[in-house]
């Protein structure tokens, strides 16, 4: 974990209350944000300014000095707020990449790797629609059928996977299809014992 990861850990959080766009600025560099950033503090510096220096400037102009520096400084906490929302809800290509990597462990047999690749993605992304789907198949694969299901009512629950309704019926009935089959496998063994 690098300094900059740190710094973000720890201060990543307030900055945007005290600074608007410095926490995306400083996480991620972007160039929007350092703008804001700055043009927010050189307002919030000649606003100061202002006010201490008693100019002559009437009363009601500090007032509108003051209300722009607060209206800006409350746009740039929605505005951070909002990027940060944005971001955490669109897959990145670290997720993308996550993803193809479980899905290819998965075809090749390393369901525990692809199961530590998916549960990972999901604690960073837990409405990763493919990642979930994926999960529940790797759980049916291995024969835990309970986590599977578990995996599949999460799954309901999100309107992004309306258009895998057909999939999560299908891997339903797979369920209970291999349900069957490994219960039946069972008994056979016992009457066998």
């Amino acid at each position: 974990m690098g300094v900059s990861a740190i710094m973000t850990e720890w201060y990543g959080g307030t900055m945007v209350w005290w600074l608007p766009g410095f926490s995306s600025a400083w996480s991620r560099g972007s160039r929007d944000a350092w703008f804001w950033a700055v043009g927010w503090s050189i307002l919030f510096c000649l606003a100061c300014r202002l006010t201490v220096a008693r100019s002559s400037l009437d009363r009601r102009m500090l007032i509108w000095i003051w209300s722009g520096v607060a209206t800006s400084w409350l746009l740039g906490v929605v505005w951070e707020r909002w990027q940060n929302h944005v971001r955490n809800r669109a897959p990145t290509t670290e997720s993308k990449n996550q993803f193809l990597l479980a899905r290819y462990e998965y075809l090749r047999g390393h369901w525990f790797e692809s199961r530590k690749l998916l549960e990972g993605l999901l604690e960073t992304q837990a409405d990763h629609i493919h990642a979930r789907l994926l999960l529940a198949t790797l759980h049916r694969r291995v024969g835990e059928f309970e986590l599977a299901e578990a995996e599949l009512r999460l799954l309901e629950v999100h309107e992004a996977a309306d258009p895998w309704r057909l999939e999560i019926e299908r891997e339903r009935q797979w369920i209970e299809r291999d349900r069957g089959e490994t219960d039946s496998t069972n008994e056979g063994k016992e009457q066998v014992a």
